[in-house]
């Protein structure tokens, strides 16, 4: 039996790409290209990816979207492997946060946490969760906390506020890949 991390975003040269690489199969991982991003899906892809325990896989880009300040997306898990095109669960808006630069932790009810780097109250970040409805994912974020200008929080947040369960390691050709544990 094989345990393998979920596949990682990267940016390549210009192109926006999300890479699948199963290193226990070949001595020489090959990596896949599960989703290319158009700008208005989104656009660098710099946070990890999470799985559900369907195999859907999420994520969020730092730009683009139809405010060109980032997205929260879901890669589908279909029969012959993964949806070729994101779906975009939310747009972000400044408002409710901006440009996020990490990934996402879920909870076992699907429930998706995040951190923005940008928006919210003062600008300087928020902490997100997208929940999960019966029908998918709400259409509007919660903000669980927003940055404070002249408080202890006035950091801006750059990574989930929860552990990441991804390993990343640079892949000699092409950019970064994960780290797995393959046993047999």
């Amino acid at each position: 039996m094989r345990n393998m991390l979920p596949p990682v975003s990267t940016t390549l040269g210009l192109t926006m790409a999300v890479f699948a690489s199963d290193p226990c199969t070949a001595a020489q991982p090959t990596l896949k290209t599960l989703v290319s991003f158009n700008g208005s899906d989104g656009s660098q892809p710099l946070g990890g990816l999470i799985g559900d325990g369907n195999g859907n896989l999420y994520g969020t880009t730092s730009q683009g979207g139809a405010q060109g300040v980032g997205t929260v997306f879901e890669i589908a898990k279909t029969f012959s492997g993964y949806a070729s095109a994101p779906t975009i669960l939310y747009n972000f808006d400044t408002t409710h946060g901006a440009n996020p630069m990490a990934g996402l932790t879920i909870d076992a009810n699907g429930n998706l946490f995040g951190t923005t780097f940008f928006g919210g109250f003062n600008q300087k970040g928020t902490v997100f969760e997208l929940a999960k409805t019966p029908q998918g994912y709400a259409s509007a974020l919660n903000i669980i906390a927003n940055a404070g200008y002249y408080s202890a929080a006035n950091r801006r947040p750059r990574s989930s506020s929860m552990p990441m369960a991804i390993s990343l390691a640079r892949h000699p050709k092409a950019g970064r890949a994960i780290t797995a544990w393959c046993s047999s």
